[in-house]
């Protein structure tokens, strides 16, 4: 298995659990994710909007406040994919639909 491979190839437990422990950054994570969906995308299209910048400012703050003793749960520095039907802030918001391939909520879903 590549090291790529070994971020991105196993569970969300086992990803956790080697955050929660500091045997990989956030920022590690989040950069293999980012590198593995640059590869796999275009066959796929499975993505309409990407925050990779957000995302790695996110992983970096992740990082710091794990290593700070401030572990916040399983999903602490873990990437995650939101829906495009659900309204994110300041993210253009789509639902797949070109009637709404513009749309930038002021707020998140509730």
């Amino acid at each position: 298995m590549t090291a790529d491979g070994q971020l991105t190839g196993g569970t969300l437990a086992e990803l956790s659990e080697r955050i929660r422990r500091k045997d990989v950054s956030a920022t590690e994570v989040v950069q293999a994710f980012i590198e593995r969906t640059d590869t796999l995308e275009p066959a796929l299209g499975a993505y309409i909007t990407r925050m990779s910048d957000s995302a790695l400012a996110d992983a970096k703050a992740a990082d710091a406040e794990i290593a700070a003793g401030a572990y916040r749960g399983p999903l602490h520095g873990v990437p995650v994919a939101v829906k495009d039907i659900y309204w994110t802030a300041g993210v253009r918001t789509t639902s797949g639909s070109l009637v709404d391939a513009d749309f930038v909520p002021e707020r998140d879903a509730t």
